[in-house]
């Protein structure tokens, strides 16, 4: 499934609307220098079985891609990351926006995946990222005004060098572990 491969496009999930993606991958601006937007909102959820992926498979190059998780929408996958097949135009973006939306894992895995095109910002409505029992870690910093709630019985890794430059933080949900460049630290309550 694309968003924006022969022309842009926006994929809107609303109204408690849930659509699953059971093929190969999500792609947001996945081709020929296209604009591509994934809007989940209220009690939606799009559920990818394997990886959310800005700019898979055109020579030509991706151009913008945003996925917007909106408060109460839910993104469940295994992975988001920028492709690299074909290398990465100078003027391509990506951007994970969490306006109050949740990230949920699907699998134990490197959930956001370091790229240097892909930010991902959080509003002031915050946003969670939940394990979902599952061993994942996060190799991208989070910028903006809000707070990250990491919530889960799994364990949450931030990669060396990863931090938070999110003014509200990040917030440990209890029975959830968070480790940082090898620190572990557990939250009883």
């Amino acid at each position: 499934t694309a968003i924006g491969y022969t022309s842009d496009g926006t994929l809107i999930v609303t109204n408690g609307a849930s659509l699953a993606v059971t093929g190969q991958y999500l792609g947001i601006s996945d081709a020929n220098r296209k604009k591509g937007i994934v809007e989940i909102y209220d009690g939606s959820t799009i559920d990818v079985a394997y990886d959310v992926i800005f700019g898979q498979v055109s020579q030509q190059g991706w151009g913008e891609g945003k996925l917007n998780l909106h408060t109460g929408g839910t993104l469940a996958t295994q992975v988001i990351r920028c492709s690299t097949n074909y290398g990465t135009p100078a003027d391509a973006t990506a951007e994970v926006n969490f306006d109050g939306g949740i990230l949920k894992a699907n699998s134990s895995t490197r959930l956001i995946q370091k790229h240097d095109r892909l930010t991902v910002n959080v509003s002031a409505k915050g946003g969670t990222i939940n394990n979902n029992g599952k061993n994942i870690i996060i190799e991208e910093r989070f910028n903006g005004p809000g707070t990250i709630d990491l919530t889960g019985s799994g364990k949450t890794t931030f990669a060396a060098g990863v931090g938070v430059d999110a003014e509200g933080g990040v917030y440990v949900d209890t029975g959830t572990t968070l480790t940082i460049s090898g620190t572990t630290t557990s939250c009883l309550g």
